[in-house]
């Protein structure tokens, strides 16, 4: 199956940890990853969301591909836990509870202060232009109602951070954890007409380029918590749209 098209029509990134994204540019992807890639995608742009039910001979049909791939893709996404397998019911995109995402933003907020320490004294100022320059193309994004491009941008800024503390199993459990928080940003945040996100980045490397580690920790903290404040948890989600239509890339 040559899915070129859709790819080309939805503008489409893979949402993989940092590093993988690099791996992958200039290697063919197999059906199942292109099949893999595209439900994410719609997952992260906010298409489908919970209570929607992700219909295996529904996504084989727009896939034009039998069900085995689509199996085999739908378990990989219930063990990454961004769908659920419910027995004699189906597979849904996974509701997590307020417990558990608490649990996992904990988690990543630590891993990227132990990363700050070193990033603080290795981020060069060419790289730092950058991240600030990313800044810039986030708002731009947000602008432009492309929430999706504006993830991938928020994505990079932090990865790149973390990046820089030269640790390659720190930077893979915090790629890991990245596909999770997605999940939830694309669930439950509640974008303002100016969302907080690029200028509280642009706080943070000012805080790196003086390499203070306090105020950076500082920074990076009081980000976060505002991400969790303005998530939503009791939203209405439109459970009713047909799969064919998002994924069938002759519409």
């Amino acid at each position: 199956m040559d899915l070129t098209k859709y790819n080309k029509k939805f503008n489409m990134y893979p949402l993989f940890g940092y590093n993988e994204v690099f791996l992958l540019e200039n290697k063919p992807l197999s059906l199942e990853e292109e099949i893999y890639q595209s439900i994410k995608h719609a997952i992260f742009s906010r298409k489908i969301g919970p209570k929607m039910m992700l219909s295996e001979e529904q996504l084989a049909e727009a896939f034009n591909v039998s069900r085995t791939p689509i199996r085999h893709v739908l378990k990989r996404m219930h063990y990454e836990k961004i769908v659920e397998i419910k027995p004699k019911k189906g597979v849904f995109i996974h509701e997590p509870s307020k417990e558990e995402i608490e649990e996992v933003f904990h988690v990543k907020i630590i891993l990227e202060k132990e990363a700050i320490k070193m990033a603080c004294q290795n981020l060069s100022e060419k790289k730092l232009d950058e991240l600030e320059a990313l800044t810039y193309k986030e708002e731009e994004c947000y602008k432009e109602g492309e929430y999706y491009k504006a993830l991938l941008a928020a994505n990079k800024f932090h990865a790149e951070i973390v990046q820089a503390c030269g640790n390659n199993l720190l930077l893979q459990y915090y790629n890991d954890l990245t596909d999770l928080t997605n999940l939830y940003l694309a669930l439950f945040d509640t974008v303002p007409e100016y969302p907080p996100a690029p200028s509280e980045h642009r706080r943070i490397i000012q805080a790196l380029r003086s390499r203070d580690e306090r105020e950076t920790e500082k920074e990076l903290i009081s980000h976060w918590t505002r991400v969790k404040e303005f998530m939503v948890y009791n939203r209405e989600k439109d459970s009713s749209v047909d799969l064919k239509t998002i994924f069938n890339p002759l519409k």
